[in-house]
Formats: structure tokens, C-alpha cells, sequence
């Protein structure tokens, strides 16, 4: 996973965020969709799980970045106002997934080989 500098963490945490935002109204527009009956595609939904998964990740390294902070620094401060973003698109995208979980169709089987040997009858 790409890890920036310490100078460039807070303008990569921002940049992640900034891109999950406009992500989270595109899985909210598919989850109001999904409730309206329309089917969501898979895709959409391995996205949300994606950036659900992801916001996830950033959470537990944005903890590990604040315990090594001081906590009068002005990087302190801004960690938690990242931090506090990033808990209210992890409620959104976690509330979109909850809606579109329910429309996925199940796992379809993989589909069984057929034989294409001719079939040999006794008398052959």
C-alpha cells in the first residue's frame, strides 16, 4: 500500500477522503435506486464494500498517526478533523452498503463441465 511521507500525510489522507466523498453520493444514488427496485450491479456493490473496507484501514492508520503526535501540534488538530470526516463517510458508505446488501442476488454456481467425448454404445 502506498505510504507518503510524514511532510505528505495529511494531503494524502485529504486526497482519499476527498475521492470517497464523491464515491459515497454515487453509492447513495445506487442505494436510493435499490430502494425504488431497481437491482444495483455487482460492481457497484464490491465497490461500496471496497471503500467501506477501505475507510476502515484509514481509520486504524489515523489512529497509530495520532498516538505518535503531540497533542498541541497544528498536524494533531487537523488529524482529528480528518479523522471526524472520515467517521461520518464510513457511517454513509457502512448505511448505502446496508441497503444494497440486501439486493444482491446470491452466488451463482460455477457451471459443470460437459463432456464432449462421443458416447460409446456396447456394441462399439
Amino acid at each position: 500500500m502506498f505510504q507518503p511521507s510524514q511532510d505528505q500525510r495529511l494531503a494524502a489522507i485529504y486526497a482519499m477522503l476527498s475521492t470517497w466523498d464523491r464515491e459515497a453520493d454515487r453509492f447513495r444514488a445506487a442505494a436510493t435506486a435499490a430502494l425504488r427496485g431497481e437491482t444495483p450491479s455487482s460492481l457497484v456493490v464490491a465497490a461500496v464494500e471496497e471503500a467501506h473496507d477501505g475507510l476502515i484501514g484509514l481509520l486504524d492508520q489515523m489512529d497509530r498517526a495520532l498516538a505518535e503526535l503531540a497533542p498541541g501540534s497544528s498536524e494533531f488538530a487537523q488529524m482529528l478533523r480528518a479523522q471526524t470526516m472520515a467517521l461520518g463517510l464510513l457511517d454513509s458508505i457502512g448505511t448505502s452498503l446496508d441497503r444494497l446488501d440486501r439486493y444482491v442476488a446470491l452466488d451463482v454456481a460455477a457451471p459443470r463441465r460437459i463432456a464432449h467425448e462421443p458416447v460409446l454404445t456396447a456394441a462399439e
